[in-house]
């Protein structure tokens, strides 16, 4: 199974938080849900963040992520 259906269904119904790096190289924080999306790839997340009431797409192949679900924490760097 590959790291976006892993978190996606370990996450499901969940509230996350966590942080992410842009292509820009900026970081962005997150505090929502994470939500599948039929148009993601398999390198893509989707959360509908709470604090901006919007949705937010990362990828899972560049920079670094940081999602914290419950007590779980899972760090992903990428070069």
């Amino acid at each position: 199974m590959d790291k976006h259906k892993q978190i996606i269904n370990f996450a499901k119904g969940k509230i996350v938080s966590g942080t992410f790096t842009k292509l820009d190289n900026t970081t962005r924080n997150f505090w929502g849900v994470l939500k599948h999306e039929d148009r993601d790839k398999d390198y893509l997340v989707t959360v509908f963040d709470f604090q901006k009431k919007q949705y937010r797409r990362f990828r899972l192949d560049v920079g670094k992520i940081k999602l914290k679900v419950a007590d779980k924490t899972f760090n992903i760097n990428n070069k």
